[in-house]
């Protein structure tokens, strides 16, 4: 049984290059296991996962494997979103091999959910794209009752192949009352016969919206789940460490104590080649300008390379010199290896980088955990202190509206229209 309070989920395996052919060499697959472990699996209260794609990243499933020894679990993505933007028709045949991807390599399997919302116009929309899209809440009780018949389906072909992979279940919603519903309507088709087993809960965005005010809500609805309890919670892309903070808050006033809390991100996979690099709040630049945000380092050396690698020799036990790390990190591999260097050596200067940002990024939201001090000191640099100091009350839904009526409305905030467009009055308003 996990005894930590979270689990990081590192999602898109490819960019940490984890599905290379030079993995294939027993000394790398060593070498990236012994970073695992000593780096971020079970570090800051915090076990390590890793997420790949069951549709468009299918071939990772048997390349993550050699990776069980340091990680906690494996996760596979549905692929649902990939299948809508590719414009395929998600039947049933396609969803099956997705199915049996997900039993056959992954831990937890993230199920397909019906998307309820509209694009204005009858266009596609992006799921952060919240300006073009509206609620379908004349068809909401369909989507929830077609996802639990998704959700169910998952469950039966598992067993039918004996896996322990558990479907993780998203639930959609507008307000309150409607998270509610659809988590309702969803547990009525999956039966209670098998609702045993779910392995945990995802609040989607689709159809509420994404800013900060957003995020409290859906973390707020998240403690009325009927699931359970203790259940699983899983926070779908975290991207900066506001987006965990209604639900770190949550964790502290005991509405989500009972709740264990997992997370998914592919910021800091992708951070090398973004050149973006996180520093702890809390860690050795703690007070300095770039404390608790990811600062975006440019190609030409600069004295920033000496104050990361200076970081990352800290968290990682390596001995870079910055001129020497410059170099690595802005080398393309082909070209590295064309030039007489070894995979293994450019393998672990790019996962120093990569891990040194989960571990920073894991060690603020345990240090954010410790107290309510902590806490809103944090919120307090970044300029968001009233808002949860208040937040810090709400025991229950009268106390949360009462809080939403009140202070709520003052945080920023990218719904999703509720009302259907049906004029040119209405596209404008």
């Amino acid at each position: 049984m996990n005894t930590n309070s979270y689990e990081y989920v590192a999602s898109a395996p490819a960019y940490i290059r984890l599905g290379a052919e030079q993995c294939k060499d027993e000394e790398v697959i060593y070498m990236i296991n012994d970073m695992f472990n000593r780096i971020v699996n079970n570090v800051h209260d915090h076990s390590f996962s890793l997420l790949f794609n069951g549709f468009t990243e299918k071939n990772f499933g048997p390349k993550l494997q050699k990776y069980r020894p340091s990680v906690y679990k494996i996760h596979a993505d549905s692929g649902g979103l990939q299948i809508i933007t590719r414009g395929l028709d998600n039947t049933p045949e396609l969803r099956n091999k997705v199915y049996e991807t997900q039993a056959k390599y992954a831990d937890v399997g993230m199920a397909f959910d019906e998307i309820p919302v509209k694009a204005i116009g009858g266009g596609k929309t992006s799921k952060i794209d919240t300006k073009n899209r509206y609620v379908d809440i004349e068809n909401f009780d369909s989507y929830a009752i077609k996802t639990g018949q998704n959700v169910k389906a998952q469950i039966i072909r598992f067993n039918e192949l004996n896996s322990n992979c558990k479907p993780f279940v998203i639930i959609q919603g507008a307000c309150y009352d409607t998270y509610i519903r659809w988590a309702e309507l969803l547990k009525r088709e999956i039966t209670a016969e098998l609702e045993h087993n779910i392995g945990g809960v995802a609040m989607g965005s689709a159809a509420l919206g994404m800013g900060p005010l957003e995020d409290v809500k859906r973390a707020y609805y998240a403690t009325a789940m009927p699931f359970k309890k203790p259940f699983h919670l899983h926070i779908l892309g975290v991207g900066a460490l506001r987006r965990m903070l209604p639900y770190i808050l949550f964790k502290q006033n005991n509405l989500l104590d009972d709740v264990f809390l997992s997370y998914d991100s592919t910021t800091h996979t992708m951070s090398l080649d973004n050149g973006l690099f996180y520093f702890s709040f809390y860690g050795k630049s703690a007070g300095s300008v770039y404390g608790g945000s990811s600062y975006r380092m440019g190609r030409e050396y600069c004295n920033i390379y000496r104050t990361v690698t200076e970081e990352i020799n800290n968290v990682c036990g390596t001995s870079y010199e910055p001129e020497e790390y410059h170099i690595l990190m802005n080398h393309q591999l082909t070209s590295y290896l064309e030039k007489g260097g070894k995979f293994i050596d450019i393998m672990r200067a790019r996962l120093a980088f990569i891990l040194t940002n989960i571990h920073n990024f894991t060690r603020d939201v345990m240090e954010l955990t410790k107290s309510k001090e902590q806490f809103l000191k944090f919120a307090k640099e970044k300029d968001c202190e009233n808002e949860y100091a208040t937040l810090f009350d709400v025991k229950t839904i009268q106390d949360f509206l009462h809080w939403e009526k009140h202070v709520g409305k003052y945080m920023d905030s990218e719904p999703v229209s509720k009302i259907a467009p049906n004029s040119l009055e209405g596209l404008f308003t």
